[in-house]
């Protein structure tokens, strides 16, 4: 059957900036992006829709504004291809809710680089497939990314796991509460090396 997501084209991309993929274009102002304080930035995102080429001087479509923007990861922030947390963030640097590529509005995304896995596709069928299961998984999109004017590869634009209404719909528990029903629900588990 068809899956959920959108699989890209194997390509390199052309000279002129343009991609059938929608295009994420940050401007750090030459600023180098740590692991650790995230940095201020400006974002655009241009998603023409199905079908339609993306240029990178197209306007804007589904973000134009601040962000805060850090690298991600542990032993991947190693990695040439780079991934990142990001923020949406309002004139005067408060977390902005907004839905970017058609997922439900958030604050909170991640730009998934994924550099060991050739294919670029493995997340992706994960997430697809605990999706078939009846469970949640992150939305994404495919999309292709440019930083200060640099090209940087295709992306997986995509939701960061956290608690909300759209994401994980868990109730947050008090350190008050240490049995009985109200202990009983959703919990998310971080399971590093």
């Amino acid at each position: 059957g068809a899956t959920y997501f959108e699989v890209p084209s194997w390509f390199s991309p052309p000279p002129d900036g343009t991609s059938h993929l929608p295009l994420v274009v940050i401007n750090t102002g030459g600023q180098y992006i740590p692991d650790e304080p995230k940095i201020n930035a400006h974002m655009i995102v241009i998603d023409n829709g199905p079908g339609m080429l993306n240029r990178i001087d197209d306007m804007p479509t589904d973000y134009n504004g601040i962000i805060a923007i850090e690298t991600r990861g542990q032993s991947s922030s190693q990695f040439p291809k780079k991934s990142y947390t990001l923020e949406a963030r309002d004139a005067a640097g408060n977390d902005f809710k907004a839905p970017i590529l058609d997922m439900p509005e958030e604050s909170d995304w991640i730009l998934h680089a994924p550099y060991s896995d050739k294919t670029l596709v493995r997340n992706a069928i994960s997430f697809d497939l605990s999706r078939k299961m009846g469970d949640w998984a992150p939305r994404f999109k495919y999309c292709e990314v440019y930083i200060d004017g640099d090209y940087k590869g295709v992306y997986l634009f995509m939701e960061k796991i956290k608690r909300d209404g759209d994401r994980v719909d868990i109730q947050k528990l008090g350190p008050e509460v240490t049995s009985g029903d109200s202990l009983t629900g959703g919990y998310i588990f971080r399971v590093d090396k």
